[in-house]
């Protein structure tokens, strides 16, 4: 799931720092580590170091990233589909709805 988010976040453009990734995923920066050198490896990401901060690293999603991420994002609106399927429009709309005020409610 980590792996996505990042993707998605990156798919937007690229992250001025690490840290600043992290922020935007609500996610422990010493953990987006493990999941940064993860893409990496599987070529999905690179980062390079900040020519205005050598200490950190600006991450951008490559183009198998691109494709990957396309590909995932395929897949789990086509699993939505199927999910939802039984629902009207207007009732995925309020599910859709009640979802996202979910996620964003205050903890």
């Amino acid at each position: 799931m980590w792996d996505y988010i990042a993707l998605s976040r990156l798919a937007i453009g690229s992250a001025p720092t690490q840290q600043a990734l992290a922020e935007q995923m609500g996610y422990d920066k010493t953990r987006l580590i493990d999941v940064l050198d993860k893409l990496a490896d599987a070529g999905l990401v690179q980062r390079r170091p900040d020519p205005q901060d050598r200490r950190a690293r600006i991450v951008a999603i490559t183009p198998s990233g691109r494709a990957r991420h396309r590909a995932v994002r395929n897949d789990i609106r086509a699993l939505e589909r199927q999910l939802l399927e039984g629902l009207s429009d207007a009732e995925q709309r309020t599910l859709r709805t009640a979802l996202t005020r979910l996620v964003h409610a205050p903890d």
